[in-house]
């Protein structure tokens, strides 16, 4: 473990362009868990302090119909999330970014977290693309394409369009209101980054996936389709489940295309191990 760690290391730190595709598993390091850990009615019965499950507070129905329990509920995850990213000082976050910072590495980030870490820290913005949004952002509940404002502006303000009340900008369950706003203007600068290797086939890149899991598989999906558009480049799955058979749920997509010849390596790593050697 000790020395396939090192050498996957040294593969992110001599490369040129690294492409990180980062799941929940990333920020537990820091303290921020993921929504579906502990105990709720759907997996035990154990409910939180708004008599709500921690699933149900990831919907955004209960903005509707528990509107005032959802506030303070978001209000206490956003405390925790801040506390939790001031408080840690050295982590994969930092640890990355100082090696990113040192060998004068290109990067482009894909996450699932909503928790504001990778801006947090001081990761370009332009470089980081939130998938599922970003709690730290606040949108319109009716209009989808209504601004999506910074939550300094209050979490109890309305839409300054509408008047409609602004909830967090993040990707819910059943979620049709979704905004896609400012979603979509990092994807496009995602994608141009990936285009950009593609078309020109630039060497010395690397594809890190870390903490992704096997419970949302959409950044996986993403990762193996890097893989596959790049070929060439390494893809390293830093994970304590690396179960291949969760590697490709959309590889029946990906058949028109040769097989890479990059090598991919499967790592049973958390990423504080793996901050460890950065």
């Amino acid at each position: 473990m000790n020395n396939t760690l090192k050498s996957l290391a040294n593969i992110i730190r001599n490369s040129k362009n690294l492409i990180v595709f980062a799941g929940a598993g990333m920020s537990v390091h820091i303290g921020n868990q993921p929504y579906w850990t502990g105990k709720n009615t759907k997996y035990g019965g154990e409910l939180t302090a708004y008599g709500l499950t921690t699933l149900e507070h990831a919907t955004e129905n209960t903005w509707r119909s528990h509107y005032k329990e959802q506030v303070a509920y978001t209000q206490q995850a956003i405390q925790k999330f801040e506390t939790n990213v001031r408080t840690s000082k050295e982590n994969l976050y930092t640890k990355l970014l100082e090696t990113i910072t040192h060998n004068d590495i290109a990067y482009t980030i894909a996450t699932s977290n909503v928790d504001n870490a990778f801006l947090h820290y001081g990761y370009n913005p332009e470089r980081v693309y939130e998938k599922h949004g970003n709690t730290f952002y606040l949108q319109c509940s009716e209009i989808r394409n209504h601004p999506v404002v910074p939550i300094s502006v209050g979490l109890e303000s309305s839409c300054e369009i509408c008047g409609s009340f602004l909830r967090p900008n993040t990707l819910m369950f059943y979620d049709t209101y979704f905004s896609t706003v400012r979603e979509s203007e990092q994807f496009y600068l995602y994608d141009d980054f990936i285009n950009d290797l593609e078309e020109n086939a630039i060497s010395k890149t690397t594809i890190l996936e870390i903490g992704v899991g096997t419970t949302v598989m959409n950044l996986r999906d993403m990762a193996t389709k890097a893989y596959y558009r790049l070929n060439t480049a390494p893809l390293i799955h830093i994970n304590p489940d690396t179960n291949p058979a969760n590697h490709y749920s959309q590889i029946a997509l990906l058949t028109s295309r040769p097989k890479p010849v990059a090598p991919e390596y499967c790592v049973n790593a958390t990423a504080e191990e793996l901050a460890d050697y950065l």
